[in-house]
């Protein structure tokens, strides 16, 4: 089955962008976090300040409610569920493999800017 082999979507274009009549903060970030926020920056072609904007976006609602997102636990359940369908599309329903792989691949483009 098709697989995405796309690197980072960008995140921009999602309103991050700021004004000089919004407030400025400054915060202290050890040197590993801040190295993480540049490595997103660069991965995604924008600011080190717009990638805190969009690490705050993403990331204050899942804090607001105390949960998280296990990324491992995550990623098992979505690979189970592919192969699951893989398997059961490849088996049952070869007819129509193609179309569905069209469909995912439109899904993605519309979606996900993959």
């Amino acid at each position: 089955m098709w697989v995405a082999q796309s690197p980072p979507a960008p995140l921009l274009g999602v309103g991050f962008m700021t004004t000089e009549r919004d407030p400025h903060v400054g915060v202290r970030l050890p040197r590993a976090q801040l190295a993480q926020v540049d490595e997103l920056a660069k991965d995604h072609g924008c600011s080190r300040s717009e990638a805190l904007r969009l690490v705050i976006h993403y990331g204050l609602p899942m804090a607001r409610l105390g949960t998280s997102l296990n990324i491992a636990r995550f990623a098992v359940a979505l690979e189970y569920a592919m192969a699951a369908c893989s398997v059961i599309i490849s088996r049952e329903h070869a007819d129509v493999l193609e179309r569905v792989e069209d469909t995912v691949r439109g899904r993605l483009d519309e979606f996900h800017r993959f």
